[in-house]
């Protein structure tokens, strides 16, 4: 949306279409798109993009509702498993967009969440 503001505010000032596309790095398409669609719809018209474009799904919604269901339902007792009881000699990674969960050595005690935060934090000095 800041790009084609941008767009629009450059041609306002009378930039031309092709030194408005060297100064934000885009293709002349891409101006004359935002332009277009703005002198048609107004504001309206650079708020979202056309139907249909973008980037087609890779995984099939049916496919995705599949992996839901089977990690809410099926995989958990077998990933909760993993750390609770890892098999001998095994090394359990974790990966999760959640940088405050940590997986801490089992020989490790609990570390108590401080009051007021998510974070895990020793409570002693």
């Amino acid at each position: 949306m800041v790009e084609r503001a941008r767009i629009l505010l450059l041609l306002a000032d009378g930039i031309g279409i092709r030194p408005a596309a060297r100064h934000l790095h885009v293709g002349l398409n891409t101006i004359r798109r935002w332009r277009d669609r703005f002198l048609e719809a107004g504001c309206s018209g650079i708020e979202h993009d056309a139907p249909g474009r973008g980037r087609k799904p890779v995984i099939p919604e049916e496919r995705k509702a599949e992996i839901v269901r089977m990690t809410t339902q099926e995989k958990v007792e077998d990933i909760v498993g993993l750390y609770l009881n890892p098999p001998e000699h095994a090394v359990v990674f974790s990966v999760d967009e959640k940088s405050q969960i940590q997986a801490l050595d089992r020989t490790q005690p609990g570390l108590p969440l401080k009051k007021g935060g998510n974070a895990c934090v020793p409570s002693g000095p």
